[in-house]
């Protein structure tokens, strides 16, 4: 009698498997390019969804429209890896492009060495809104990547600052700041409020600053001052329709042909707000805007892709009244409808847990494997 053969004899079986272990977040699998790649499966269909993807910035870039598509899949599927391998080959990582099933695709994809596509990623849960997420990952982008670049005006203080400087013209250095720094607060505080006081410089170096923080001061002792009425005013950014064309013109003069939008878990941070109906309503007409436009047509294209495992209109339960539920549900269609589906099916997983987790040791395993099955 022949001796038993264990799982161990065919198989490396890591000791302990964590739920994290197969999990890829798209900013850090884009950060990590050499490990993303090495561990990605690609299977016939994966194939196609990345020749789809790849097609849609390729007609962006082609026609100057914007385009927009959902990545859906199971939980599992692969969603997030999908996205960062998309990035990468969008980026001409030879880590990417190297994986030998790739090889003949990147032929037919040789634009990407040519085309500048400006990526931005996002994990959206937790985000405050599409705008803020947008327009401040954006900001950050370009102070990162370009600090001697203008800052791209899509604070919603930017009519406010600009109203200012007419009004310090008006009314001279001395006019126009004095109250915006209280002589009691100067008083109190003696050194300490001097340096903080408002003065030519501080308020030029401000008005031209990415940082939100210091822009907010500066918001905050005009609103106190000159300008009362606005400080109600709440939001940071621009709206989403004039924000988005906005930061196309920005990154077309930064030489960019595209703006690539990476949006993950999008559909989750939208569930999250699913109980109150006017946001999730609004937040899905700005979502919308990623490929309508309303007023002109933007300098250059943004792609989106966004990664879903459920549809949006799921989201609304029942709980809603009935004329309030269907007029949700249709917008919610109406947004929907705009973005194209690229499927990462289930069928995909045998093919990739084979190679990813159940690695014959050598050939002889795999011999003794396939005659087994035999």
């Amino acid at each position: 009698m022949s001796a038993p053969v264990r799982v161990t004899d065919l198989f490396d079986v890591p000791d302990h498997v964590r739920k994290t272990d197969f999990v890829v977040k798209l900013t850090e699998g884009v950060a990590h390019a050499e490990e993303t790649a090495r561990s990605y499966v690609v299977t016939p269909e994966v194939l196609e969804a990345l020749g789809t993807a790849l097609g849609l910035v390729k007609a962006s870039l082609d026609t100057g429209r914007s385009h927009a598509a959902y990545i859906q899949g199971s939980f599992g599927s692969g969603k997030s890896h999908f996205m960062a391998m998309l990035s990468l080959l969008l980026e001409n990582s030879d880590a990417a492009w190297r994986l030998p099933k790739l090889h003949g695709f990147r032929e037919q994809h040789a634009w990407v060495k040519s085309k500048k596509v400006l990526q931005l990623r996002f994990h959206m849960v937790g985000q405050k809104s599409l705008e803020a997420a947008i327009f401040g990952e954006y900001v950050q982008w370009v102070r990162a990547h370009d600090p001697e670049a203008p800052v791209p005006p899509l604070f919603a203080d930017e009519a406010l600052f600009e109203d200012a400087r007419s009004l310090a013209k008006r009314l001279g250095d001395e006019g126009f700041f004095a109250p915006m720094n209280p002589e009691s607060a100067n008083k109190r505080w003696g050194k300490l409020a001097s340096a903080n006081l408002w003065t030519r410089a501080r308020f030029d170096e401000a008005t031209r600053s990415a940082d939100p923080e210091e822009r907010a001061k500066l918001f905050d002792a005009l609103a106190r001052s000159h300008f009362k009425a606005f400080a109600q005013q709440k939001d940071q950014f621009v709206d989403a329709d004039s924000g988005l064309e906005v930061l196309a013109r920005h990154a077309h003069s930064l030489g960019y042909d595209a703006v690539l939008l990476l949006l993950d878990e999008m559909v989750l941070w939208l569930a999250s707000g699913a109980s109150n109906a006017a946001w999730l309503h609004n937040e899905g007409q700005k979502a919308a805007k990623l490929v309508e436009a309303q007023h002109s047509a933007r300098e250059i294209p943004i792609v989106s892709f966004i990664a879903r495992q459920r549809d949006i209109a799921d989201l609304v339960g029942d709980d809603l009244a009935g004329a309030e539920n269907k007029l949700l549900r249709q917008s919610l269609a109406w947004f929907k409808d705009r973005f194209e589906p690229i499927y990462l099916g289930d069928n995909n997983l045998p093919e990739i847990v084979s190679e990813r987790i159940l690695r014959p040791k050598g050939e002889a395993a795999k011999r003794q494997l396939d005659d087994a099955f035999k």
